[in-house]
């Protein structure tokens, strides 16, 4: 992600929040190849359009998704939650069946 390299995903999973159409790649609905091409085909013949993406990309990147963030965002989840070593295991011993 960090390479500053152009991309043309499709909007599943994660992919959104790590590429923001038309800014750091290009964002295609899932199962629509013709889009996906399409996207392709223009980063491959606007070479300035592709570098302006990959380089906002690396942008991003380097601003949201260093160790630093990730911590930030963790310790924001365990203000929210408790800290993990007060979190029960009742939920999973239950979907996995288990039993004290």
């Amino acid at each position: 992600m960090a390479e500053g390299k152009p991309v043309v995903v499709t909007h599943v999973g994660g992919n959104s929040e790590a590429v923001l159409h038309d800014e750091t790649g290009l964002i295609v609905s899932p199962g629509n190849a013709f889009a996906l091409a399409r996207g392709i085909s223009s980063l491959l013949q606007n070479r300035n359009r592709a570098l302006c993406l990959g380089n906002s990309r690396r942008e991003r990147v380097e601003k949201m998704f260093t160790l630093e963030k990730m911590i930030e965002e963790y310790e924001k989840l365990f203000q929210r939650t408790g800290s993990p070593k007060n979190w029960n295991n009742s939920g999973r011993e239950k979907r996995e069946g288990f039993s004290n």
